[in-house]
Parts: C-alpha cells; sequence; structure tokens
C-alpha cells in the first residue's frame, strides 16, 4: 500500500490551507481553490474537495469538517482504493478488500509541539505548501457541504490494529492478520 503518494499533496495541501498567504501572491485559480477551503475551516465550515492528478488521471477525495478528515484515492500500485480517517482522537487507514487496517492514537497539541522544539532546524524538511496548486499538474475542486459525523467513522468490518504491537508479533499472528492468497 502506497499511502505515502496519496498523503503527502493532501498534507501539503491542508497544510497550505492553514497560512495565511497575500491574495496576489497566488492569482491562479487552484490557490483561490486552496485559500476557499481555508476560509470553510476557519468558520467551523465542512467541505468536500477532489484533487486530481492531471497525468495519472488519478483522483483523490478528501471530506473536512473541521478537525476531522477523510481520504479515499487509489493506491495506484495496486489499483485498490486507500483510505484515511482522521476523527480528531486516532487516525485509520486501510485499503479495500482487506480485513486489517492500522489505527494511530493522535498526538496532542502539546506533543506535537514538543516534538517541534526536539527537531534541529536542519532536519526540518520545508515543502512549499503551493507546490500542489499549479492547475497544470493537479485540478482541485471544492464545495462547502454539511458533512455528518457518520462520515468519518470507521468501517465496523475491518480490524485496525495499532502499527506497534505488529512489531512484537509472532509470525504466526502476523499471518492471521495479513493472510496471503486471498486478495492476490
Amino acid at each position: 500500500m502506497n499511502k505515502i503518494a496519496l498523503l503527502l499533496p493532501v498534507a501539503i495541501l491542508i497544510a497550505g490551507c492553514t497560512t495565511s498567504t497575500p491574495q496576489e501572491a497566488q492569482p491562479d485559480l487552484q490557490a483561490q481553490e486552496t485559500q476557499k477551503i481555508g476560509r470553510i475551516l476557519e468558520k467551523g465550515g465542512s467541505a468536500f474537495c477532489r484533487i486530481t492528478d492531471l497525468a495519472s488521471g488519478i483522483t483523490t477525495e478528501m471530506t473536512i469538517s473541521g478537525k476531522k478528515v477523510k481520504i479515499a484515492g487509489a493506491n495506484t500500485s495496486e489499483g485498490k482504493k486507500s483510505y484515511v480517517i482522521n476523527d480528531s482522537v486516532n487516525i485509520y487507514s486501510w485499503e479495500e478488500g482487506q480485513a486489517t487496517g492500522f489505527k494511530m492514537i493522535m498526538p496532542t497539541e502539546e506533543e506535537i509541539l514538543e516534538t517541534a522544539k526536539q527537531v534541529q532546524p536542519t532536519q526540518a524538511v520545508v515543502q512549499d505548501p503551493y507546490l500542489y496548486d499549479d492547475e497544470t499538474k493537479y485540478k482541485l475542486d471544492c464545495s462547502e457541504k454539511n458533512i455528518a459525523d457518520s462520515e468519518f467513522a470507521p468501517p465496523s468490518g475491518i480490524n485496525f490494529v495499532d502499527p506497534a504491537q505488529i512489531q512484537n508479533m509472532t509470525p504466526q499472528e502476523l499471518q492471521k492478520l495479513y493472510p496471503q492468497g486471498e486478495d492476490e
């Protein structure tokens, strides 16, 4: 599962939505869409967005409400849909057709700040938040929408495991979580 390819553009996009940038610095349509998302979130609203990679045609859908986010997109290596839900308490991730997914507890704001203090400035990776605003590469389409909290509930038919637990599992326990041959 190549979640990094799915999450990196979206994470950068969300980071861009939360920063305040002068209007004249980003006159293109994608930047206006990004600002639109930021305005919706600032006022506590919710939105549904589609981000399309124009080169591959792959579309990622993002549902946002307050601090909750749901991302659904194609996993390019296998063609299956991957999902990530941040319900503001936990992060859930899974792939369609799989019976096992991952669940991680969201760090608190204090933990995030503490981690940020420990990172040396030379270690910090700074990305241009408008890298994915390039309308020749990506198309961003967002609309304000009322979204029910149930949209951010993980599916009940999936066994969510903390990745930290996996490193302590025996090969037999791992085989039960990820049986070979069923989905291949």
